[in-house]
């Protein structure tokens, strides 16, 4: 059997290849299976409608589960983001004010899970799975947090050449593989499997060449951004993300897309291994996308940490396990909350939400019921420290503009060195009326009585474009500052 066959068969779940990979005729236990990805922008992959094939392997997937077309993550960064989707709460729960320090101080030590938080895992461990985790970035470790519930936690390592970092997939893929054939095959299973490689392919000195040619730059994304001396910045390229020499809009984002294309590539022969194990027909599997990455939409070029669309809204795809009998191979527009995740699993094993869990199950909707399971979804945090509120239709945010750290950040976005850390920004985004990813328009000022009268969740629409040091969203802030990137996104 040829491997495209083979790949066609393991997507359309026919029992043919499980039956035949069977060890000792063992019935497979019951398997869940998170695959989460940073930086995988949701209107980049293809099972959402871009017009570029980026994720063949991913559009399978999608065909034979449910397909969450209105998710969003709740922080656009990857501490936060991780929390979320390991303990189905709100990330604030994690986050630790230094006293008298505002917001400064390390970034590594504002996070930590406490250990009275509910766990996804902890809860399957309960119920007789077995648990291991296997991440790609080193700042999700047990010393966080992050361990507790699983019975094998495999760490990420710092590394000094970025070339090393690349291929990180293959080392995580072969831990999991590892690890899963270390059990019995009628065991019950819960792996959360992290890749952070689209994060990584900015840092490599010398461009991968299959990655930057699998797809053309768009002409019309011909416009080259500057290049910041800083490592974090609005408006250009940071200089922690550029691989030298001269790149158009264009050029970034085919490399973006190819890199999405090999990772994907890569996804297919992960699930051809686990095709062969027998076990995949019995494993709810999940992607998901942690938070976007930005093109210039939001102000930051391939970058994230905005608290717009382009950083917010992500992929989520369940394929539900066979022997759960849901429906396949559909769509919901059902508003949903990475928090949303965690209590989902757990219904879909048919075990109740523990005491403190926030998210709301999305098992209706995978069921092909058309009530949505909430109305509202928040993300906080981000570069510029704030919150927003959204609903089906309608986005507010507010956040301190002014407190950007560090401070070569807040330079960039108001373009002086003047003392902005009492300056808030307040902007109300109605996508009916503007469907751009980004926040850089002027709020719709004219239309808050509309998120007053009819859109749920912030009351009277008070502070949208009021208040004093407000700065308009693109009018008092981003227009100030010089070598501003037009958004680039493609599909977005």
């Amino acid at each position: 059997m040829t491997r495209s066959a083979c790949a066609f068969l393991l997507f359309l779940g026919a029992s043919a290849l499980a039956a035949c990979s069977e060890p000792h005729g063992e019935k497979p236990g019951k398997g869940v299976l998170v695959i989460a990805i940073d930086s995988l922008r949701v209107d980049h992959v293809s099972a959402y409608g871009y017009d570029r094939p980026t994720t063949p392997t991913i559009d399978h997937l999608a065909r034979q589960g449910t397909t969450f077309s209105s998710a969003y993550t709740t922080s656009p960064e990857v501490m936060p983001a991780h929390a979320t989707l390991l303990t189905g709460c709100d990330p604030k729960i994690a986050f630790r004010e230094p006293s008298g320090a505002g917001l400064q101080g390390p970034l590594l030590t504002r996070w930590y899970i406490p250990d009275a938080v509910p766990r996804l895992a902890q809860e399957l461990l309960a119920n007789g799975f077995v648990t291991g985790a296997f991440v790609d970035h080193p700042w999700l470790a047990p010393v966080r947090g992050f361990g507790a519930g699983f019975q094998e936690f495999h760490e990420a390592r710092f590394e000094t050449s970025p070339e090393a970092e690349i291929y990180r997939f293959d080392e995580v893929a072969a831990r999991f593989l590892r690890w899963l054939s270390g059990h019995d095959v009628s065991r019950d299973w819960f792996a959360y499997v992290h890749f952070n490689d689209l994060e990584r392919v900015w840092r490599l000195t010398t461009p991968d060449a299959t990655g930057d040619t699998y797809f053309a730059p768009r002409p019309e994304l011909s416009a080259v951004p500057p290049v910041a001396e800083a490592d974090r910045v609005f408006f250009a390229v940071p200089q922690s993300r550029w691989s030298g020499g001269t790149r158009s809009m264009g050029e970034y984002e085919a490399r973006y897309d190819g890199s999405i294309r090999q990772l994907d590539n890569r996804l297919e022969r992960l699930f051809i291994q686990l095709g062969r194990t027998g076990r995949l027909e019995n494993t709810t599997v999940v992607i998901v996308g942690t938070y976007g990455m930005g093109f210039g939409e939001s102000g930051l070029v391939l970058d994230s940490g905005t608290l717009s669309d382009a950083d917010l809204h992500v992929p989520l795809i369940v394929r539900p396990a066979a022997r759960l009998g849901l429906a396949r191979g559909g769509t919901t527009n059902s508003l949903t909350s990475l928090m949303d995740l965690a209590p989902t699993l757990l219904e879909m094993e048919g075990l109740e939400k523990p005491r403190g869990m926030h998210g709301v199950s999305q098992y209706g909707a995978l069921s092909g019921s058309t009530t949505p399971a909430r109305e509202l979804v928040y993300a906080s945090g981000g570069l510029q420290r704030g919150f927003c509120v959204i609903d089906s239709r309608w986005c507010y945010e507010w956040s301190l503009v002014g407190m950007a750290q560090p401070q070569p950040l807040a330079r960039s976005w108001f373009g002086d060195d003047l003392d902005h850390s009492g300056d808030f920004r307040s902007l109300l985004h109605d996508r009916a009326h503007d469907p751009s990813t980004g926040h850089l328009t002027a709020t719709v000022s004219d239309r808050e009585a509309a998120w007053a009268g009819g859109a749920p969740g912030v009351g009277g629409g008070t502070g949208v474009g009021r208040g004093p040091g407000r700065v308009g969203g693109g009018a008092g802030g981003p227009e100030k500052a010089p070598g501003a990137v037009a958004g680039g996104g493609g599909g977005g």
